[in-house]
Order: structure tokens, then sequence, then C-alpha cells
């Protein structure tokens, strides 16, 4: 599916956060609102706890090729 900023791949079980977003169409509007408002192109960008990576696939599209994204999930469940 796609969102506003990405598109993914949404798996609708049970206790899976894409199931939000199928239910929604989105994630977090407001904070991601915020999120975006903030990023420039160039910046660089560190996802702590991506789970599935809304926001660094958020900000992957708006800091460009010269930017840098770096996320990461240590919750080995979540990975």
């Amino acid at each position: 599916m796609r969102t506003r900023h990405y598109r993914l791949m949404a798996v609708p079980a049970r206790d899976n956060l894409t199931r939000a977003i199928i239910r929604r169409g989105h994630w977090e509007p407001v904070e991601t609102r915020v999120f975006t408002d903030l990023l420039k192109p160039g910046a660089t960008v560190v996802d702590a706890g991506a789970n599935f990576g809304h926001y660094a696939l958020t900000a992957a599209n708006l800091v460009g090729t010269n930017g840098q994204v770096i996320a990461f999930e240590p919750h080995l469940t979540v990975f």
C-alpha cells in the first residue's frame, strides 16, 4: 500500500503495527507532520527503535541523496 511518504507491504496480522496503517491509511499523523517539518535535504536522521521503519522511510524520501538515515530496532521480536 502507499502512504503519503512511502510504499510498504502491510501485513494484516494481529499485534502488527502495519495493521493500523491498513485501517487508518496513516501512522501517527501529528507526530509525522512535526517530524517532516523539521527535516531538510541533506540531513542525517537516526531512527532508534525503528520498528517497521515509518520514520526512517519518511525521512529517506525527504533528506534526499545527500542525506543519511540510520535505522535500527534493538528488540529482537519486533525486528
